[in-house]
Protein backbone atom coordinates (compact mmCIF):
# COMPACT_ATOMS: atom_id res chain seq x y z
CA UNK A 1 0.00 0.00 0.00
CA UNK A 2 1.56 3.22 -0.80
CA UNK A 3 1.90 5.83 1.59
CA UNK A 4 -0.16 8.15 0.17
CA UNK A 5 -3.63 6.01 0.07
CA UNK A 6 -2.34 4.97 3.69
CA UNK A 7 -2.55 8.65 4.95
CA UNK A 8 -5.95 9.18 2.64
CA UNK A 9 -7.42 6.09 4.73
CA UNK A 10 -5.62 7.08 8.00
CA UNK A 11 -7.75 10.79 7.17
CA UNK A 12 -10.69 9.40 6.84
CA UNK A 13 -10.67 7.41 9.80
CA UNK A 14 -9.81 10.54 11.80
CA UNK A 15 -12.77 12.58 10.48
CA UNK A 16 -14.99 9.50 10.83
CA UNK A 17 -13.82 9.56 15.18
CA UNK A 18 -14.34 13.28 15.09
CA UNK A 19 -17.31 13.37 13.91
CA UNK A 20 -18.84 10.42 15.83
CA UNK A 21 -17.52 12.36 19.04
CA UNK A 22 -19.29 15.72 17.77
CA UNK A 23 -22.24 13.77 17.74
CA UNK A 24 -21.72 11.80 20.70
CA UNK A 25 -21.48 15.35 22.52
CA UNK A 26 -24.51 16.29 20.88
CA UNK A 27 -26.50 13.85 21.70
CA UNK A 28 -25.58 13.72 25.22
CA UNK A 29 -26.90 17.24 25.11
CA UNK A 30 -30.37 16.82 23.46
CA UNK A 31 -33.41 16.75 26.02
CA UNK A 32 -34.65 13.68 27.81
CA UNK A 33 -37.51 12.75 24.94
CA UNK A 34 -37.04 13.69 21.37
CA UNK A 35 -40.78 14.73 21.30
CA UNK A 36 -43.49 15.63 24.11
CA UNK A 37 -45.00 12.63 25.65
CA UNK A 38 -48.52 13.95 24.65
CA UNK A 39 -47.53 13.54 20.67
CA UNK A 40 -49.45 10.83 19.44
CA UNK A 41 -46.15 8.82 18.28
CA UNK A 42 -44.90 9.20 21.98
CA UNK A 43 -45.18 5.51 22.54
CA UNK A 44 -43.28 4.39 19.79
CA UNK A 45 -40.36 7.21 19.98
CA UNK A 46 -39.96 7.03 23.60
CA UNK A 47 -41.40 3.61 24.63
CA UNK A 48 -39.56 3.76 28.15
CA UNK A 49 -40.57 7.48 28.91
CA UNK A 50 -44.65 6.84 27.56
CA UNK A 51 -44.68 4.41 29.77
CA UNK A 52 -43.04 5.15 32.87
CA UNK A 53 -45.77 8.42 32.39
CA UNK A 54 -48.52 5.59 32.38
CA UNK A 55 -47.29 4.10 35.58
CA UNK A 56 -45.49 1.25 34.10
CA UNK A 57 -42.10 0.89 35.97
CA UNK A 58 -38.47 2.06 34.18
CA UNK A 59 -36.59 -0.24 36.12
CA UNK A 60 -35.57 -3.13 33.48
CA UNK A 61 -32.53 -2.36 31.11
CA UNK A 62 -31.29 -4.51 28.67
CA UNK A 63 -34.14 -6.19 27.56
CA UNK A 64 -33.59 -8.00 24.55
CA UNK A 65 -36.48 -9.88 23.51
CA UNK A 66 -39.66 -11.52 24.72
CA UNK A 67 -40.81 -14.64 22.93
CA UNK A 68 -44.04 -16.89 23.59
CA UNK A 69 -44.02 -20.93 23.06
CA UNK A 70 -48.33 -20.74 22.58
CA UNK A 71 -47.92 -24.52 22.29
CA UNK A 72 -46.30 -25.16 26.18
CA UNK A 73 -47.60 -22.25 27.26
CA UNK A 74 -44.31 -20.61 28.21
CA UNK A 75 -43.21 -16.99 27.54
CA UNK A 76 -39.72 -16.07 27.65
CA UNK A 77 -37.90 -12.89 29.13
CA UNK A 78 -34.44 -12.59 27.44
CA UNK A 79 -31.82 -10.03 29.41
CA UNK A 80 -28.29 -9.18 28.29
CA UNK A 81 -27.36 -7.47 31.71
CA UNK A 82 -28.86 -7.08 34.75
CA UNK A 83 -27.97 -4.32 36.81
CA UNK A 84 -28.50 -0.93 38.22
CA UNK A 85 -32.23 -0.91 39.17
CA UNK A 86 -33.21 -3.95 39.14
CA UNK A 87 -30.89 -5.16 41.37
CA UNK A 88 -30.35 -1.84 43.99
CA UNK A 89 -32.55 -3.21 46.60
CA UNK A 90 -35.48 -0.80 45.50
CA UNK A 91 -38.19 -0.71 43.62
CA UNK A 92 -40.63 -2.52 42.07
CA UNK A 93 -37.73 -5.17 40.61
CA UNK A 94 -35.55 -7.14 42.67
CA UNK A 95 -33.20 -10.06 41.08
CA UNK A 96 -29.76 -11.04 41.68
CA UNK A 97 -27.25 -8.80 39.45
CA UNK A 98 -25.84 -11.10 36.55
CA UNK A 99 -23.81 -9.30 34.18
CA UNK A 100 -23.61 -11.96 31.65
CA UNK A 101 -27.39 -12.36 30.94
CA UNK A 102 -30.29 -14.77 31.48
CA UNK A 103 -33.62 -16.36 30.34
CA UNK A 104 -36.77 -16.03 32.53
CA UNK A 105 -39.08 -18.58 31.93
CA UNK A 106 -42.97 -18.34 32.83
CA UNK A 107 -46.27 -20.35 32.64
CA UNK A 108 -48.92 -19.00 30.83
CA UNK A 109 -52.78 -19.99 31.70
CA UNK A 110 -55.23 -20.18 29.41
CA UNK A 111 -55.69 -16.12 29.30
CA UNK A 112 -52.50 -16.09 29.11
CA UNK A 113 -51.39 -14.21 31.92
CA UNK A 114 -48.15 -15.06 33.49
Amino acid sequence: MSNKLYYSILSVCVVAILALTIVSVAVAKMPATLVPLTDPLAPFLESRAYALSKGATAEFNKMEWVAVDQANKKVYVVMSDITKAMSDGEGAIQVKENRCGIIYVGDMDQSYNV
